[in-house]
């Protein structure tokens, strides 16, 4: 991971992966961890017999993290998934952008 592209500043970093990581936690909070949500039915992930759909919206939402921030940051969203690239890569140039 890195800024993958020149015209993208480390400001802009900064707000695309904040952005992504936004559309991603709010999305998992309101479909798999909110007991009303209409995925859930109080403790079971069963409502009208039908299993739960949380994993859609939730991919749905990575994907669309991706499609955003890959052309800008190589899209991380969660700090480890930066982390093992770095070590393997000994690459630390603005790391701190995925840890902020």
């Amino acid at each position: 991971n890195g800024i993958q592209t020149e015209s993208a500043t480390v400001a802009t970093a900064v707000l695309v992966e904040t952005m992504g990581t936004f559309l991603l936690i709010i999305t998992a909070l309101t479909t798999a961890i909110d007991n009303d949500a209409i995925t859930s039915q109080a403790d079971t992930p069963v409502k009208g017999n039908k299993l739960s759909v949380a994993p859609i919206p939730i991919g749905l939402a990575v994907f669309m993290a991706h499609v955003v921030c890959i052309p800008y940051t190589g899209c991380s969203i969660n700090p480890t998934r930066s982390f093992g690239p770095a070590v393997v890569a000994n690459v630390w140039e603005d790391h701190w952008i995925w840890w902020a």
